[in-house]
């Protein structure tokens, strides 16, 4: 029954393999994360970044093929496949998918954080990163962007943060050469997830002072239904995993 109740399609494989959703950004942790943003935004339009953990995301949405040994297509990763007795077509992404990726189903917080309170997020969320490591705390951003670098020492690591907006332009500079730029109390409002901001996998947050929390009542898996019904429907999303 689940199976059966479809919302948007995808072209490729959305990957939310443990081992890159808490190491790298991926597909899935963007297309999750920019979900999140425009659920939060319909509450709230002053709502610029979101940020989630990406020990919250507990499986990819697809398949891997092939049966090993000889077989040429062994490993590859392809669509969700169709599911004839649910009526699903390939490359249709269901509830069960849905439920099966975001399983916690974490609820929507908005919070208002300065830019030196986000560096220190994000320093956070990748401060565990390092060979071998698969921090849960990883972030998946959506309305911006990060670099950062693992071989500096925790608490330094973040060589650059920027907000975009819908086309990808930047319009704040946060950081830039691991430094912060401008105003360090200048305010963002930012939609992450009701654990997070409770403090799960060790986040700050609870430390700040004025975050003018507000709970949206809005789950990630309603969020990111709703967010592939609208935009993904009639045009697959297609924006394939790399390296």
């Amino acid at each position: 029954t689940k199976d059966s109740r479809t919302f948007g399609r995808t072209n490729v494989y959305l990957n939310g393999e443990r081992n890159s959703v808490r190491t790298e950004e991926t597909n899935l942790g963007n297309l999750t994360a920019d979900a999140n943003l425009a659920a939060a935004r319909r509450v709230d339009p002053s709502v610029v970044i979101s940020l989630k953990n990406g020990g919250g995301i507990r499986e990819a949405i697809g398949a891997v093929i092939g049966a090993g040994g000889n077989d040429p297509t062994a490993g590859q990763k392809i669509p969700p496949v169709a599911n004839p007795s649910a009526n699903k077509q390939a490359g249709q992404i269901s509830q069960l998918d849905i439920e099966n990726s975001l399983r916690f189903n974490n609820q929507l917080t908005l919070i208002t954080l300065t830019a030196q309170q986000l560096q220190q997020v994000i320093e956070h969320g990748v401060a565990d990163s390092a060979p071998g490591r698969t921090p849960g705390r990883f972030p998946q951003v959506g309305g911006m962007a990060f670099s950062f670098d693992p071989t500096r020492p925790a608490g330094s690591r973040v060589l650059s943060i920027a907000v975009k907006d819908a086309n990808g332009n930047t319009t704040d500079t946060i950081v830039q050469n691991g430094q912060l730029v401008g105003n360090a109390n200048r305010t963002f409002r930012v939609v992450t997830l009701n654990f997070l901001a409770g403090g799960g996998d060790g986040y700050p947050f609870p430390n700040f002072p004025a975050l003018n929390r507000v709970e949206t009542g809005i789950g990630e898996q309603q969020a990111l239904q709703d967010f592939l019904t609208a935009n993904f429907a009639t045009n697959p999303y297609n924006v394939a995993d790399v390296g």
